[in-house]
C-alpha cells in the first residue's frame, strides 16, 4: 500500500501514446497503489488485458454509465463471482435489498430486477441515485487492480447517504486494489467525506484530496489527516 502523503498530484494520465489532460477539475483521489508504468487499457479494451503492463480502466461519466456497458460489467462480475460488491453498494440506499438480477438481454434500467424482502421492482423505479450506486459498486468490483474515474460522484445521491457511499468506495478501492479518481463540486459531499473519515480513521491513509487551480499547473494536495484538519478549520477545500 502506498502512503497517500507520498503521492504526487498528477497533471494527466499517460494512456499508451495518448495523454488525458485535465482529467479532473476539482478532484478527490483515493490512492491505493501507484501504478508504475502509467499505462491503462482504454474504452472497450478495459476487460481484455493483452499484456501484464495493461491496466483495467473504466470511467463513470457524470450522466451515468450506459446500460449496455453495465450489462457487460455485470457479466464479468458473474464470471468472477464478484456480484456481492455491487449488491452491497446498492444496499446503502435500499436497506431491505436481497438481490439484483440483470439479464444479458436487458436494454434499460426498467429491465434490471431488484429483489427486496417484501416485494420486487425494477431499478428504474428506484431513481437515478440507485442506478448510480449500483454502477459504482459494479465498476469497482470489475476493475480490480485497475483505475476507475467517477465524474461528480455525488450525482443523484442524497447527502444523508454520502458518508456511507464514501466508506464503501474507499474500502472497495483498498480491498480490490483500485485507484479511484472522483470529482465533486459539492460541499455536502466533502462534509460527508469528513464524516466518513472521522468514523473510520483507518481510511485516512488511503485518501488524498487535490484542489486543482485553473491558473496553475499543480494541485493543492492534502492527505486524509490534513483534509480533516482543514475541514475542522473551515478552510475552503473546494
Amino acid at each position: 500500500m502506498a502512503d497517500s502523503r507520498a503521492c504526487k498530484p498528477a497533471k494527466f494520465l499517460n494512456c499508451g501514446h495518448r495523454e488525458i489532460h485535465d482529467i479532473v477539475a476539482l478532484t478527490i483521489l483515493m490512492f491505493v497503489d501507484m501504478l508504475s508504468d502509467g499505462r491503462i487499457a482504454c474504452g472497450a479494451d478495459w476487460s481484455q488485458r493483452g499484456t501484464d503492463t495493461a491496466v483495467p480502466f473504466l470511467p463513470i461519466p457524470n450522466l451515468g454509465l450506459n446500460v449496455q456497458v453495465l450489462i457487460n460489467v455485470w457479466g464479468k462480475l458473474l464470471e468472477t463471482r464478484s456480484k456481492k460488491f455491487a449488491v452491497n453498494a446498492l444496499r446503502i440506499l435500499v436497506d431491505d435489498l436481497v438481490d439484483v438480477n440483470i439479464a444479458p438481454t436487458a436494454r434499460s434500467s426498467s429491465q434490471i430486477l431488484i429483489d427486496r424482502v417484501e416485494r420486487n421492482e425494477t431499478l428504474a423505479s428506484l431513481g437515478a441515485g440507485s442506478y448510480r450506486m449500483l454502477t459504482i459498486g459494479a465498476v469497482l468490483a470489475a476493475t480490480r487492480k485497475g483505475i476507475v474515474t467517477i465524474d461528480e460522484i455525488d450525482t443523484g445521491l442524497h447527502y444523508s447517504r454520502m458518508a456511507d457511499m464514501w466508506k464503501m468506495v474507499i474500502g472497495a478501492a483498498r480491498d480490490l486494489d483500485v485507484q479511484v479518481f472522483a470529482t465533486t463540486h459539492s460541499l455536502d459531499c466533502l462534509n460527508s467525506l469528513e464524516k466518513a473519515l472521522l468514523k473510520n480513521p483507518d481510511l485516512c491513509q488511503h485518501v488524498a484530496v487535490h484542489r486543482v487551480e485553473r491558473l496553475i499547473n499543480t494541485a493543492v494536495t492534502l492527505d486524509g489527516h490534513e483534509f480533516l484538519r482543514g475541514m475542522q478549520r473551515e478552510s475552503e477545500i473546494r
